[in-house]
């Protein structure tokens, strides 16, 4: 009986590491636009590894250690990706997959060859402040819709950086270090609106 309640003893003082899970917003979309949009009908699909993106961290500080971080991004940048594909053209179809020729006059395909996400925990006089630096490369990979042959490949990256009042009651909770996510999502889906609304899709515009 004793080993039992020494055993117990010890295990109450074993550190549990703890998971905090959470989807980046999907809301995001960029602010440029074009009145008269490009008519080609334009497919789009994206890489597994963008659709499936889950990012985990831990705090690169002694201060929350404890804590493992889990983002989903996935789902926030395809829905803002494919909105600043709609912010250039009129006619915009999502693809499961590699569209065959001839489905498309365009087709985009995205892919994420590279993402960062930094967060720790800053301790100051009477508050703790929360920090994350988020970076996101993405490539899109223009073809010409009826002979599927790739035409350019342009990259894209956005970047955001916030820091959070972390002190109260939960001061390790998951929604300190989503602004610099969804500011580093923000800055990406403003750069390829723009790239696409300036032609870098269409045939005749050569980069």
């Amino acid at each position: 009986m004793r080993k039992v309640l020494i055993l117990l003893t010890l295990w109450a003082f074993i550190p549990v590491s703890c998971v905090h899970f959470r989807t980046v917003s999907t809301d995001i979309a960029p602010t440029a636009a074009i009145p008269q949009k490009y008519p080609a009908r334009m497919g789009i699909y994206f890489a597994s590894r963008l659709l499936k993106c889950v990012i985990t961290r831990k705090p690169d500080t002694m201060y929350g250690a404890r804590h493992e971080y889990r983002y989903e991004w996935g789902p926030s940048l395809q829905a803002a990706l494919t909105k600043s594909v709609q912010a250039a053209y009129s006619d915009v179809t999502v693809a499961n997959g590699p569209p065959r020729p001839g489905e498309f006059d365009r087709v985009i395909a995205f892919d994420l060859p590279k993402v960062d996400l930094i967060v720790e925990f800053v301790p100051g006089y009477l508050r703790q402040e929360a920090k994350a630096k988020a970076s996101i490369t993405v490539s899109l990979e223009i073809f010409d819709g009826k002979t599927m042959d790739s035409l350019k490949t342009l990259p894209a990256t956005g970047k955001g950086a916030s820091a959070e009042d972390a002190s109260g009651f939960t001061p390790y909770a998951s929604k300190h270090f989503t602004e610099a996510m969804e500011i580093a999502i923000q800055q990406l889906s403003e750069i390829v609106s723009n790239l696409l609304i300036s032609g870098a899709a269409e045939p005749w515009k050569k980069r």
